[in-house]
């Protein structure tokens, strides 16, 4: 698929993100973005992004209310890019103790858990999980992505009281953040799929770069030369 243009985000707005933020920071990179509602969902985009903060059994059923879901599964069914933030991630899942009555996307095989309050012999870590932490990115099955490794890794701020804990993620690409004792997905890319529990609308440059790779992968993702 050649492309001459740079790719347009849209942006999922349901009413319970700070959308401006995350909006800002796409643009401050050089991306077009829209904002996609009820009344805006048949406007097209290359990109879609999924920020959240809240519950997620709320987001699930505002998505269900919607017509947004279906605009998303049909996005993912034609293999079309998808970035989900904080929450946004976590909705990407099957399920979620938060609420388990509800169900999330689906788009990836998991569930999402509470993280636990306790000491480790560097620090005292306490729920919700709120402000910066290092992310360590790892290369996963494809291999494709080690000269950039490095750069990814650094420092991102949080705000979440739940995560993604399963190690075993067939995934191209992974972060992984430690939590006292215990290690949680903070970020991973799988094909047209990108996860990231942290804000990189709030991690400063380092954010911003984070986000400018990966929509550089999904330019090339649509080219065929990832």
């Amino acid at each position: 698929m050649t492309r001459s243009k740079r790719l347009t985000v849209g942006i999922i707005d349901l009413g319970i993100s700070n959308i401006t933020s995350v909006s800002n920071a796409f643009k401050r990179i050089g991306y077009e973005c829209h904002l996609l509602n009820e009344d805006s969902n048949d406007v097209k985009v290359d990109v879609l992004v999924l920020p959240g903060v809240g519950n997620f059994g709320y987001l699930a059923a505002r998505l269900d209310s919607s017509s947004l879901r279906s605009r998303i599964l049909e996005h993912h069914r034609a293999k079309s890019p998808i970035i989900g933030i904080c929450l946004g991630m976590q909705i990407l899942f099957e399920t979620s103790h938060e609420s388990t009555s509800s169900r999330g996307l689906g788009l990836i095989p998991g569930e999402v858990k509470l993280l636990s309050s306790q000491a480790s012999k560097e620090c005292i870590r306490s729920v919700p999980n709120i402000g910066y932490n290092v992310v360590n990115a790892l290369d996963g099955a494809s291999g494709c992505f080690k000269q950039e490794i490095d750069a990814l890794s650094g420092y991102y701020y949080f705000l979440h009281s739940y995560a993604v804990f399963d190690r075993q993620l067939d995934v191209d690409l992974e972060g992984i953040t430690k939590f006292a004792e215990n290690e949680f997905s903070s970020f991973f890319l799988k094909e047209n799929l990108c996860g990231i529990q942290f804000h990189p609308e709030r991690s400063g440059e380092q954010g911003l770069y984070f986000l400018d790779q990966i929509m550089k992968n999904f330019d090339a993702f649509y080219k065929g030369k990832v």
